[in-house]
């Protein structure tokens, strides 16, 4: 969609911050959910390159209850109030290790 001329780019950043509300909510949703994939770029936040998904969920999810944990392998998010932790994996990041 950044490659697209028809775009509108500062329309699809904010689409994304609209979507990361909802995103958190539907994740205390799944007791039974463990793995996030995330995949994709995502407008700069300010002129410059563009933001990755995973970044700005990482960034987003500070504010909406959840902590970032990094152990040897992963990022995960952990929900304190529920206890639950959901490990998150940037697909689209070239040289990672498979996950499965």
């Amino acid at each position: 969609m950044l490659k697209n001329p028809g775009t509108d780019l500062p329309e699809f950043r904010r689409m994304v911050e609209h979507d990361a509300d909802h995103f958190f909510r539907l994740l205390q949703l799944c007791p039974n959910l463990r793995l996030l994939l995330t995949f994709g770029p995502i407008p700069p936040e300010k002129p410059g390159r563009p933001e990755s998904l995973f970044g700005h969920l990482f960034t987003a999810a500070e504010t909406r209850g959840f902590r970032q944990i990094k152990d040897q392998d992963s990022w995960k998010l952990w929900h304190e109030p529920t206890g639950r932790v959901y490990v998150v994996h940037d697909a689209d990041t070239a040289g990672e290790k498979c996950i499965t």
